[in-house]
């Protein structure tokens, strides 16, 4: 059996001797690995950073802030506080819509904290600019109108004018 001679030498500590038989990468200088990520001086070599440390390395995670609760019942991800979806709640007719009150502050949220129920969620900044941003948002808001004007005996008439925008008219529906 034979004993390479470089083991038997005192004066190398053990980083050293697993060191000494891989190859060298370019601007390496003579040291352990471990000391080659020890510190950002021990880091640099006589032409810059060390090319292990030049690798790009993936962006950080940047947390996401959840969507408002409003939101996320609009876009149909979240059910409101009493596990009925937004979907559902606009297919009900008129005497379920009568005897529950607890789903109209999640159809029209308010600012402030609704004195009828204290479970819905309120209306901020970042509720408002993502209705504006989002067309789909808005539909699903106006589907919610056109519900409650259904409930009260309204019909709305969509009409344009010259420039494109849509005029509302309500009509009384005979009963």
């Amino acid at each position: 059996m034979e004993i390479h001679k470089d083991y038997l030498k005192e004066d190398l500590s053990d980083d050293d001797r697993q060191d000494q038989h891989r190859p060298t990468m370019p601007n390496e200088r003579s040291t352990s690995w471990k000391s080659l990520f020890s510190s950002k001086k021990q880091a640099q070599g006589p032409s810059g950073p060390h090319p292990r440390l030049q690798q790009q390395l993936p962006p950080p995670l940047v947390p996401v802030a959840p969507p408002h609760p409003i939101v996320a019942f609009y876009e149909g991800t979240k059910r409101d506080s009493k596990q009925r979806w937004l979907k559902d709640i606009l297919k009900w007719d008129s005497d379920r819509l009568e005897y529950n009150h607890d789903y109209i502050q999640w159809l029209f949220p308010l600012p402030e904290k609704s004195g009828a129920n204290w479970d819905a969620p309120t209306i901020d900044r970042q509720c408002f600019e993502a209705f504006q941003a989002q067309p789909e948002l808005r539909a699903r808001l106006r589907d919610s109108f056109v519900t409650m004007l259904r409930f009260y005996g309204l019909r709305m008439l969509d009409k344009r004018d010259e420039s494109g925008e849509v005029i509302v008219s309500l009509m009384i529906v005979q009963v």
